[in-house]
């Protein structure tokens, strides 16, 4: 696994890598923000990374309810991150952005 992944990383580069991901960390942050959560990361294209967070009330409750959906998160602290990266794809975003706002009522 791990020499494919470097063969992976080099074959597309880490700037080729940000290019790819830099349209699912915004499609993740407009689904955040669509459902009304507020979000705790820079939303500024410069500053935006795979990392996403938002406050959360009941931050567990929200955790189990998208890993129901098919979504891994990490929750705690009045809060929820969600993290993109190179094995993710629009899919996983869709199932967090159709879940994200019956989360929030």
């Amino acid at each position: 696994a791990l020499e494919q992944g470097i063969c992976h990383l080099l074959s597309h580069g880490v700037a080729g890598l940000y290019e790819n991901l830099r349209p699912l960390v915004r499609d993740l942050r407009n689904a955040v923000q669509r459902a009304g959560f507020h979000l705790l990361t820079p939303a500024d294209e410069p500053y935006a990374s795979g990392i996403v967070s938002f406050a959360c009330d009941d931050p567990s409750a929200v955790r189990q309810a998208l890993e129901g959906a098919g979504v891994i998160v990490w929750a705690g602290d009045r809060r929820v991150r969600a993290s993109v990266h190179v094995y993710n794809d629009e899919g996983d975003i869709k199932r967090l952005a159709d879940a994200l706002p019956r989360l929030n009522a």
